[in-house]
């Protein structure tokens, strides 16, 4: 396959099922391994009549051979026909991001919007400017439609110009991109510049070239040249005029729209890492291994060989192992829990279901688990004693509510029964955001896993502390090969890379369009200034004073700047239901962004004003009255 292609779930070597694969021969193993089947459809057959299909042939055979966990077996068929077994791929891979790609394709269409509007501005100063001669190419004969494809033509140079500018910045930015892409669509999903985007460069090109140049075209081209030729003629003394006042408000309104999606994505993303997560990640590396074509005897030799080595180690305090690392993805499994002494649940969503968990004693010391209760395993708790369990807070509360769990008993998977020795805290284990779910560890000597994460805590510094762990790998088993060694920090930085990345994105589109606002409103007052010059000199000759003119033209754009205020905050508080989906933690409708967005917008707004009204305050009467 090709180098980058990692599909599913970061493979990068794929072997045969030792058996043919149908249904048939997979069913022993349904209940308790995770699995996927990929099916490409027949031509003509519809996604429903698929799911029909497979469902007709898992009642079949699930009513022959049993199915963990039920015991009504009609209703557990229909709330499964109810959630659809059969989905697309693309909607597997994509999932929730699809939400976060349209939000940030529209964060990007508004400070595309932001800057043209810049643009459009400056075309509309540049064409103010250039009126005396175009005045006089019309009273040379030059036609209104000339003139009109005259400057058409210089807004479309202008917008391939920083097409081109932006295509040979792409490279940069896609890099920067593949980075921040999660890994499941970097691979299958590999962002590249290839003729479609080029195409679609060309053609947001044209578009923004004809919508943002034709207003300053037209306006230019109705010119009346006899007025503009006579030699007396000026400018007219309106600061602002209605066309600059129409974008200035529209991009300020933009801004904040944009400014108050980037607040919320902050505020969420700092409830996600401010998340209680049931551990201390801090000063713990980690180091995963796989050995499936070991004995159950040859695996716990192996780990156990691994663990003392690294407990006589100096400077680390606690070693563990663990068949799933917290936050690691959506591997693991979960399986269905009897409770002894519990009439069983009536349908397959009353069932309660725990995450299955395989760890050694040591692995709740070296994650900074807390135990609440009771006690964790020793090495007593061998496959020759009695089977005992760890659970979760969340797993006791909700098999055990009313009860201390210590001492219960329970099976599961046609096993047990297993006795609770020791309640630790919950641990997210899946996703930093959304609900825990039940945690159940059973000895890792009694369970061994196929796939394992070894865990050490120490003050040591990273690069020493996992050179050390891969060095106690080597020494126990010189051929196994180890791979993601990182400290857990990594681990979880990377749980919550797809977030980050979106506030990341939103955030820079937020201080970016900040930027362009405030040197929108520079560029208009700052024209404004310059155009009204002659009318802010006989102003000052007429005994008005440098804060009287500052004043007159603070008010001018305050109401602008206001207009603009009011239309975003109801434009955000409208457009929050679609960010809604991508906050944790936080109300669409957060006071606090709400109210802190509008400031952050009118400091560097009243800056941008006030430094073309400081000069507007210098302004000598004597020299507008000498150049009358």
């Amino acid at each position: 396959m090709p180098p980058a292609f990692n599909f599913p779930d970061e493979s990068e070597v794929w072997i045969p099922l030792p058996v043919p694969f149908t249904l048939e021969t997979f069913a022993p193993f349904r209940g308790y391994l995770p699995s996927h089947a990929f099916a490409r459809l027949a031509p003509g057959v519809s996604l429903d009549a698929a799911n029909v299909q497979l469902l007709t042939r898992w009642r079949r055979i699930s009513r022959a051979t049993g199915w963990p966990g039920v015991t009504n077996f009609d209703q557990a068929m229909a709330e499964l026909s109810a959630k659809h077994a059969v989905r697309p791929l693309k909607q597997a891979l994509v999932g929730d991001r699809r939400r976060a790609f349209v939000i940030l394709m529209g964060a990007a269409t508004f400070l595309l919007l932001i800057a043209c509007a810049n643009v459009a501005n400056l075309l509309l100063s540049d064409a103010a400017a250039r009126r005396r001669e175009i005045a006089l190419r019309a009273a040379l004969g030059a036609s209104q439609g000339r003139m009109v494809r005259q400057l058409l033509t210089e807004s479309l140079l202008l917008a391939f110009a920083g097409a081109a500018v932006g295509l040979a910045l792409a490279p940069i930015a896609l890099r920067v991109l593949r980075a921040l892409m999660p890994e499941n669509l970097a691979g299958v999903a590999a962002a590249e510049i290839d003729v479609r985007v080029l195409a679609f460069a060309a053609a947001l090109a044209v578009l923004t070239g004809l919508s943002f140049g034709l207003w300053p075209a037209f306006g230019a081209a109705r010119t009346d040249a006899g007025e503009m030729v006579k030699s007396g003629s000026r400018g007219g003394t309106s600061g602002v005029g209605t066309a600059r006042r129409v974008l200035i408000t529209t991009e300020l309104a933009l801004t904040v729209m944009l400014l108050i999606g980037s607040g919320l994505m902050l505020r969420s993303l700092d409830r996600v890492l401010a998340q209680r997560m049931g551990m201390i990640p801090e000063h713990v590396g980690t180091l995963e291994l796989s050995m499936p074509g070991a004995a159950h005897a040859v695996q716990t030799t192996t780990v156990h060989a691994i663990l003392t080595r690294l407990e006589g180690e100096p400077g680390i305090t606690a070693v563990g192992v663990v068949n799933q690392l917290p936050l690691r993805g959506e591997g693991g499994f979960s399986i269905a829990i009897t409770v002894d002494g519990v009439p069983p649940p009536s349908s397959i969503d009353a069932t309660p279901f725990a995450r299955f968990l395989s760890a050694s004693g040591g692995y709740f010391h070296a994650m900074g688990i807390p135990l609440l209760r009771g006690r964790t395993f020793t090495a007593a708790d061998d496959s020759t004693a009695p089977l005992v369990a760890v659970i979760s807070e969340t797993m006791a509360r909700v098999c055990w509510p009313n009860a201390d769990p210590i001492g219960k008993t329970f099976h599961f998977a046609d096993r047990g029964p297993a006795t609770v020795v020791g309640v630790v805290a919950d641990v997210r284990e899946q996703a930093i955001e959304g609900e825990i779910q039940p945690q159940l560890y059973l000895p890792f000597d009694v369970e061994p896993d196929l796939n394992l994460a070894i865990v050490a805590r120490s003050a040591l510094a990273p690069t020493t502390l996992l050179a050390r762990l891969r060095d106690a790998v080597r020494s126990a088993d010189p051929s196994q090969p180890v791979y993601n060694i990182r400290m857990m920090d990594d681990v979880i930085s990377t749980a919550v890379a797809p977030r980050r990345t979106n506030t990341t994105l939103i955030v820079l589109f937020g201080a970016v369009a900040l930027a362009l606002a405030a040197f929108g409103v520079y560029a208009v007052v700052s024209y404004g200034v310059t155009r009204r010059a002659r009318e802010l000199g006989i102003r000052a000759a007429l005994g008005a004073t440098g804060s009287d003119i500052a004043a007159l033209i603070a008010r001018e754009m305050l109401w602008v700047t206001g207009l603009g205020l009011t239309i975003g905050l109801a434009g955000a508080w409208a457009l929050s239901r679609v960010l809604s989906a991508l906050l944790y933690g936080v109300d669409r409708h957060d006071a606090i962004t709400f109210a802190i967005v509008p400031l952050v917008l009118l400091l560097p707004a009243a800056i941008a004003t006030l430094v073309p009204a400081r000069r507007a305050m210098r302004v000598d009467p004597a020299v507008v009255m000498r150049q009358e």
